[in-house]
């Protein structure tokens, strides 16, 4: 999410590996894909993401293995971007040569359709909230 000056990304949720640490981090909206996307306002996806020179390691260096794939999607209510969701799928740390996991054209269309349900939610949870309407 962005704070209130839209210079600075705060994660807020993250479920995978080294959640607590990436929730300490901060983000400056110019630097990386995910800044990018919230900049743009483009949903991204990318997969054999390492090779891209825009994408930001800090993450991947605090989590301890490389990000192989990546879906952004910007995350709109209040009719403004006020973040960014996002997916990784990480590395293969063997090295074997066994096959990239990738994401899919699909995989972008069901991550933006989720995003625009939570979208839809904040909107109708401020709409409820500014017009006093109750849930019994």
């Amino acid at each position: 999410m962005a704070d209130r000056t839209e210079e600075i990304l705060i994660p807020v949720f993250n479920s995978g590996p080294q959640a607590e640490e990436i929730l300490k981090r901060r983000q400056p909206v110019g630097r990386g894909i995910i800044g990018m996307v919230f900049s743009i306002q483009q949903a991204f996806c990318e997969n054999e993401i390492s090779r891209n020179p825009a994408q930001d390691r800090t993450i991947g260096e605090v989590v301890g293995f490389e990000i192989e794939s990546m879906i952004a999607v910007p995350l709109n209510f209040a009719r403004e971007c006020r973040g960014v969701v996002s997916c990784v799928i990480q590395a293969h740390s063997d090295k074997t040569g066994s096959e990239p996991r990738r994401f899919t054209g699909e995989s972008l269309r069901e991550v933006s359709l989720a995003t625009y349900v939570v979208s839809s939610l904040f909107d109708y949870t401020l709409l409820a909230g500014i017009l006093g309407w109750e849930r019994s």
